[in-house]
């Protein structure tokens, strides 16, 4: 098939890029427009994190330089290096998770805001590590685990905690929910994972110890007619 040459072809192309650059500026504005509100102090009203490393995969944003250089700012700090990395981390989360981790979020915005987790890259970031790391073993036990139903798992764990006044929302620090730095102390989020894998445990060798003693009573009764 030959390629389109001409008045079409130039039109087509600056018509693509046209709508590119709109997008773009939209998708900027956008951004401007959420730290102009949040610095007013209406943070329910701007962007929550999430659709924030949502409009960086979208902007296709790959180096640091590249965010700082369209503008682009999260809490009132200009793009840098860990907003980076959380961002990315997120949108792959997003793109893989089948709106679990979402979900899980809009519940816990809904009851006590955004200001919790929603708008917290540095404790969400602990969250996707956390996630990342026991995936593996979750998997063993339980099943394929994806990192965002593990993630949605500890942010509905966390709604348990502020609805039976476990915590206080005011108090569910980073340090409390990941760990605390000075004393090594595991935090909430662990603490829940290590109670979780027990009971899976428990149940697994509950079913094998019920195997064990069907087997044992088949052949006692086998001996006792026999």
């Amino acid at each position: 098939m030959l390629a389109e040459r001409g008045p079409r072809a130039n039109w087509k192309k600056s018509s693509r890029a046209a709508a590119k650059a709109d997008f773009l500026d939209k998708s900027l504005a956008r951004n401007f427009q959420s730290e102009a509100v949040k610095a007013l102090g209406h943070a329910s009203l701007s962007d929550s994190f999430l659709t924030f490393a949502g409009l960086v995969r979208v902007l296709a944003i790959d180096k640091v330089q590249d965010g700082v250089a369209m503008g682009l700012a999260y809490n009132g700090t200009v793009y840098n290096a860990a907003i980076h990395k959380a961002a990315l981390s997120m949108a792959a989360v997003l793109e893989d998770s089948d709106r679990h981790v979402e979900q899980s979020l809009s519940r816990l915005e809904l009851q006590y805001g955004r200001d919790i987790l929603s708008s917290e890259y540095s404790k969400l970031s602990k969250l996707i590590a956390y996630a990342r790391s026991v995936s593996p073993s979750w998997s063993m036990v339980q099943g394929p685990r994806s990192n965002g139903e593990i993630m949605a798992w500890m942010v509905d764990m966390l709604l348990l905690a502020f609805k039976t006044k476990l915590r206080l929302p005011s108090k569910a620090t980073e340090g409390w929910l990941d760990k605390d730095r000075k004393t090594g102390m595991p935090g909430y989020w662990q603490v829940c994972a290590v109670i979780l894998q027990a009971l899976w445990l428990t149940k697994s060798l509950t079913k094998i110890l019920c195997r064990l003693w069907r087997i044992a009573f088949f052949n006692a009764k086998f001996k006792l007619f026999w």
